[in-house]
């Protein structure tokens, strides 16, 4: 099969796992084919306690697993060493030590040796502090060492594994039936909007027609849905257009654009298209290409806001302001709330832009919803 033939399926078994949890091991599989790696998983590992928690698995020995947890995650030199990367950032063992460096620790000699394991590498899904929510893949002796090939096929799959875990927590869909399915997002508290292909709402839940109502972060306009800010609702529309033709566009379209209201709440949306797979089944009797997910950016700040300021060296009054950026978003009402002048507030904007690569408000708050734990409840 062509690459880009089994990166289509694959994605679309990443997102039917995003509705349905018990999907993950079949969607590890297709990773594992795809990376031609012998296990894989989605997990947590904190790189300063050297602790592992693996949410989904393929692959391994249930003895080792749990050895692994118990014993060796500690020992693990990829855990640790993994602290140093970013959200987006793709690594094997051989970025941090060579290879007869890896075969010299009693991590390599105890679990991966005696398993017939040769190399590690994974990608950074989402990052709060010490914490990583990580892809990881195990290369066995029979495929060889992680290879430029492995490295760039992760890079591929990194941006659905992201939006599929985002997603995953809103809503799960094995107990969902088509004719129910409705009735059952009207429980949710997320705004969930089924559009189909010209963007127009064909079902909103009771939380979405709440924000209609409101206003604030979404609105009808001409028939179609949009957003209060223009970069936003344009990456909603190419996100709508994308879903129609392929999941593989869909799904480059961003993760997570952020939304700022008037009432200074933020909000985070996300398109997952509803066109294959068991993800067709939730949007047929609706006509629906696509299900826009809207809620409420209610993480704790604290964490991420300061650990964006450790990983870039903020100072004190600039990690105020990214606060600011995220709770209330632009100059006059960071100034009022802050109750500085605009032009010291865009002169410690420019600093954070210089310091973090960003150029908008937006890539701050995207920035620092990175730097939170999608898994945590």
């Amino acid at each position: 099969m062509r690459e880009s033939a089994e990166l289509s399926e694959l994605i679309g078994e990443i997102y039917d796992a995003a509705l349905d949890s018990t999907r993950w091991t079949g969607a590890l599989e297709k990773t594992g084919a795809f990376l031609r790696s012998a296990a894989t998983t989605v997990g947590a590992f904190d790189s300063v306690q050297s602790s592992a928690n693996f949410q989904f698995t393929w692959g391994y020995d249930p003895e080792y697993l749990a050895l692994y947890v118990e014993r060796y995650a500690k020992l693990n030199p990829l855990i640790t060493a993994s602290g140093q990367t970013k959200v987006g950032d793709v690594v094997s063992t051989g970025a941090f030590m060579s290879f007869e460096e890896l075969q010299a620790t009693r991590f390599y000699q105890e679990w991966v040796r005696p398993q017939g394991y040769v190399d590690a590498a994974q990608a950074t899904l989402e990052k709060s502090g010490s914490l990583l929510i990580v892809l990881a893949a195990l290369r066995h002796e029979s495929a060889g060492r992680c290879d430029d090939t492995m490295l760039r096929r992760m890079a591929l799959v990194l941006p659905h594994f992201r939006r599929a875990v985002l997603i995953s927590k809103v809503i799960d869909l094995k107990t969902i039936e088509a004719a129910a399915f409705a009735e059952t997002i009207d429980r949710l508290s997320a705004g969930i909007f089924l559009v189909n292909a010209r963007g127009a709402v064909v079902h909103a839940n009771a939380s979405g027609e709440a924000l209609l109502e409101d206003g604030v972060v979404v609105s009808v306009r001409a028939g179609i849905l949009s957003t209060s800010e223009a970069n936003s609702d344009r990456s909603l529309k190419e996100g709508i257009v994308a879903a129609g033709e392929s999941d593989v566009d869909a799904a480059g379209k961003g993760i997570g654009i952020p939304l700022f209201g008037a009432n200074g709440q933020s909000h985070i949306l996300h398109v997952l298209p509803l066109s294959s797979g068991s993800r067709a089944t939730a949007g047929r009797s609706h006509a629906a290409i696509a299900a826009v997910f809207v809620h409420k950016a209610s993480i704790d700040l604290a964490a991420p806001v300061d650990s964006v300021a450790r990983h870039y060296g903020l100072t004190p009054t600039e990690t105020t302001v990214l606060r600011a950026v995220v709770e209330h978003g632009g100059v006059t009402p960071i100034a009022a709330k802050l109750g500085i002048s605009e032009a010291t507030v865009k002169t410690h904007l420019q600093h954070l832009f210089e310091k973090t690569g960003s150029s908008r408000q937006v890539d701050l708050v995207k920035l620092t919803f990175a730097f939170a734990d999608p898994l945590s409840s």
